[in-house]
């Protein structure tokens, strides 16, 4: 569905923000021993946003003017699958392709480390493209930057 106004454009953009912050914020949290029950009360309170505005925020795939919102990419063979928030204002669209940081991709079993994935996200096609630095090769030793 398309945003009937600039203002509803803000309302979405702010609330898909807050939404991608709780779940960090839950993953975080959980990640690092949270998940004893020190914390469960007020991680509950705010993961309960998660429950609905998904589901509600999925409704509105563009903004007023016909842009997308959100724009994705599969990388990892399929396994994630990356996103980027565009803005409302298209006066703060970049100007050109834009770099994630190295995201670590998920051990192997088998080998370990198998490096990073930096996703380009083009503004003019609204497209993600991924690129995986590989992790580095322990025979040729490690270098100290």
């Amino acid at each position: 569905m398309i945003s009937p106004n600039r203002a509803v454009d803000e309302l979405v953009y702010a609330t898909r923000r807050l939404v991608g912050a709780v779940e960090w914020l839950d993953e975080v949290a959980s990640d690092h021993g949270h998940a004893d029950g020190c914390c469960s009360e007020p991680l509950d309170a705010v993961s309960s946003i998660k429950l609905d505005m998904p589901r509600l925020l999925s409704q509105f795939t563009h903004f007023s003017d016909g842009r997308p919102m959100v724009s994705y990419v599969a990388v990892d063979d399929g396994h994630m699958r990356m996103s980027n928030l565009w803005p409302p204002d298209p006066a703060d669209m970049p100007t050109g392709p834009v770099d994630t940081p190295p995201y670590a991709l998920a051990p192997d079993r088998e080998h370990g480390d198998r490096g990073h994935v930096i996703v380009t996200w083009d503004p003019a096609t609204f497209t993600g493209s991924a690129r995986y630095v590989a992790p580095p090769d322990p025979r040729r030793g490690l270098r100290v930057v």
